[in-house]
This record gives C-alpha cells, structure tokens and sequence, in this order.
C-alpha cells in the first residue's frame, strides 16, 4: 500500500471514530439522570399535579426522593419514599415544610403529586404532606385468602 492510499485510510477510519463517539455522546446526552436535589430549579422532569408547585422525583438504590418547590421555585421541602409507600422520611430540604405521615392525606388538601406508592398533597391546615396513595393492608382486614396475602 502505498503513502497516499494509507494516509486516506487513516483519516477515513479517524472520521468514522469521530463520528462513532458523537453518536454515543448524544445517547448518554439523551440517558442522563435526573440531578439536583436540593436545588431550585434540578435537571429532572417537573410532575407536579398542580400549577402553584414544581415536584421533581430521583430515584436512587430503590428509594423515592420526592422535592416539592413552589411556584417561584423556592424548595419547600422533600421526602425519601420506597417504591411501595409503606416507609417515607422527611428530608432537611429548603423549608422543610414538606411533612412524612403515614395516614392518608387531608381531605382539605389539593393532590400536589401522585403515583402508585406515594401522594403529595398541599393542606391549609396541615400544610405540604407526603402519606402512602394506598392504605396497607391490616391484619384486621383479612377476610379471604387474596386479602391476608396483602398484609404488609
């Protein structure tokens, strides 16, 4: 092969290398999670189910970290849920006026955030609370085999 033909092929197979790493530069553009818990405005989708707040979700080793910010994206507060909701914890975040409870939300209160585990709700009387959507299964509510399989 001669000096020309060798040299074309070198810049022919750095040009698809360039082009082979831009490709995979805009996959991991396009996968990066969600960051910055905490802040007033994190790189993470907004879910909130009401215009007066601004709720980002991070999921991390099976946890739920759940922010709630307000209109003017001040964070109010922030909660660590499992996946199930049977176990919240209030986080020390902005305010910290977002509360963990483990009954259902108050009947005052509008819907802020939801999802199969976990529902955020704005009260005026008890103000930003985090309570499981979907009360657990007592024991005294066994009443069929399908019911005590649900037992938590």
């Amino acid at each position: 092969m001669d000096r020309s033909r060798l040299k074309w092929a070198v810049v022919a197979l750095a040009m698809g290398l360039c082009l082979l790493m831009g490709g995979l530069g805009v996959a991991v553009a396009q996968t990066a999670p969600a960051s910055g818990l905490g802040q007033s405005w994190p790189n993470a989708q907004d879910v909130s189910a009401n215009p007066q707040f601004h709720v980002y979700v991070f999921a991390v080793n099976g946890l739920k970290f759940i922010q709630v910010n307000d209109v003017n994206g001040t964070v109010r507060g922030g909660v660590a849920a499992s996946p199930d909701g049977t176990s919240s914890l209030a986080l020390p975040l902005g305010a910290g006026q977002l509360q963990a409870v483990t009954d259902s939300a108050p009947a005052d209160g509008v819907t802020v955030y939801s999802d199969s585990g976990t529902t955020v709700t704005a009260s005026p009387t008890r103000g930003l609370v985090a309570s499981p959507s979907a009360r657990p299964v007592a024991a005294a509510d066994c009443t069929s085999v399908t019911d005590c399989t649900k037992i938590n």
